[in-house]
């Protein structure tokens, strides 16, 4: 057996745990929402689509508010909302910060 073959390991442990910025959390210019749905979304690597944001905070917080919450996001610099063209339809894509970055 080749010896550097046997010290491979793959992990499959991943960090329960998201470091937020204290910034963030007490951003006092935002709303308790909207910190929530920051933080969330600062939580998963993955893309997260608006649908499931819906879906997981249905119980909650309905589209109308959420779609403010967003727009929250996006006016105080947290979130950046570009769009695009697929096919024939607009489409949208968001990029989020833990800080202020996309603030105009």
């Amino acid at each position: 057996m080749d010896k550097d073959a046997e010290n491979t390991y793959t992990s499959i442990h991943k960090p329960p745990y998201t470091l937020i910025p204290n910034e963030l959390i007490r951003d006092n210019t935002i709303s308790p929402n909207c910190r929530l749905v920051l933080m969330y979304l600062l939580a998963h690597k993955e893309d997260i689509s608006v649908m499931h944001l819906y879906h997981e905070f249905k119980r909650y917080i309905g589209k109308n508010v959420m779609h403010k919450i967003i727009n929250e996001a996006i006016t105080a610099g947290y979130m950046k909302r570009e769009s695009y063209m697929s096919g024939n339809m607009k489409r949208f894509k968001y990029y989020i910060s833990e800080k202020p970055l996309f603030k105009i």
